[in-house]
């Protein structure tokens, strides 16, 4: 069974900076010891107004659109 949690998107940095994340000036989710962007599953970079979370286990950022939840949840993940 997923375990799935939400989050209110004020706190999206908090959880971005615990995993060595930071927002450039686009405002796009970016490593912070290589200076990368970070991808979805889709390979599409990751702006924080989209951030939906991290899978756990993993480093697959998720999109908060409906394809990508979608594709999550039929992954089973």
């Amino acid at each position: 069974m997923k375990k799935v949690f939400t989050f209110h998107k004020s706190i999206g940095f908090n959880i971005l900076s615990a995993f060595g994340k930071r927002i450039d000036g686009d405002g796009l989710i970016v490593d912070n010891k290589t200076g990368e962007r970070i991808l979805s599953r889709n390979g599409e970079e990751v702006n924080i107004k989209e951030f939906a979370g991290i899978t756990k286990g993993s480093k697959i950022y998720l999109k908060s659109d409906i394809p990508s939840l979608i594709e999550f949840v039929e992954s089973g993940r």
